[in-house]
């Protein structure tokens, strides 16, 4: 372990020093570094008293891709997307015509009971 200060310019969303964990493990796979970053994070965490549920949840890129839209999906709320290409096939709307004509997708996010809320707000 060790303490790093970063050698780059700072930005607001980067801390200029943090500390790092050097692991050196030949012949090994991923699977062994996900077991073993997941038991050392739920010790660190046990000893001020906060436990994790395990295994910790694992998401692909394409997953993140698919039903976030980014690499670093914030999956607090639970709003993905949700493909809806099948409810517009037969749709007159221009864009979604030719996004479906190339052999693309649509997708949208279902925020529940918001719309009655909105348009409360509106009135």
């Amino acid at each position: 372990m060790a303490r790093c200060f970063r050698d780059e310019d700072l930005r607001p969303n980067r801390q200029p020093e943090f500390t790092q964990l050097d692991l050196k493990a030949p012949f090994i796979d991923e699977e062994f570094i996900y077991g073993l970053i997941e038991e050392l994070v739920v010790r660190i965490f046990a000893i001020g008293g906060i436990e994790f549920p395990r295994p910790f949840p694992r998401m692909t890129y394409n997953e993140a891709m698919d039903t976030t839209g980014s690499d670093k999906p914030d999956l607090r709320f639970g709003m993905r997307f949700v493909d809806v290409t099948d409810v517009f096939k037969a749709t007159k709307y221009s864009i979604f015509r030719q996004i479906l004509q190339r052999g693309g997708c649509i997708k949208g996010i279902n925020v529940k009971g918001q719309s009655y809320r909105l348009h409360q707000s509106l009135c």
